[in-house]
């Protein structure tokens, strides 16, 4: 079995911007941002089709870029929204 490095770091890359906007989400529904929720919903179904569509294509190995992937992208967003909240003054933030 051979392992293209390339299509791994695109299907991080593609994961990483997907779980990112999952999390931002998550977070405008919950601030009741519709626009922003509409909008991040949208691009979460197309970067998770275009991730889906190479996976299937290329073989189920490459579920292991899209696992670490997902995880740094909802990770950073997360560490984001922290960063804002304590630039922002906001007492709520469980670290």
């Amino acid at each position: 079995m051979v392992i293209n490095m390339l299509l791994w770091g695109c299907l991080a890359v593609v994961y990483f911007i997907l779980d990112g906007i999952g999390a931002k989400n998550i977070i405008a529904t919950n601030k009741l941002h519709r626009l922003t929720a509409a909008n991040t919903s949208a691009a979460m179904y197309l970067f998770g089709v275009i991730g889906s569509y190479i996976c299937v294509t290329e073989g189920l190995i490459n579920i292991i870029p899209i696992i670490v992937g997902a995880w740094l992208g909802t990770f950073f967003a997360v560490t984001w929204e922290i960063k804002i909240k304590k630039k922002n003054g906001s007492r709520r933030i469980k670290i």
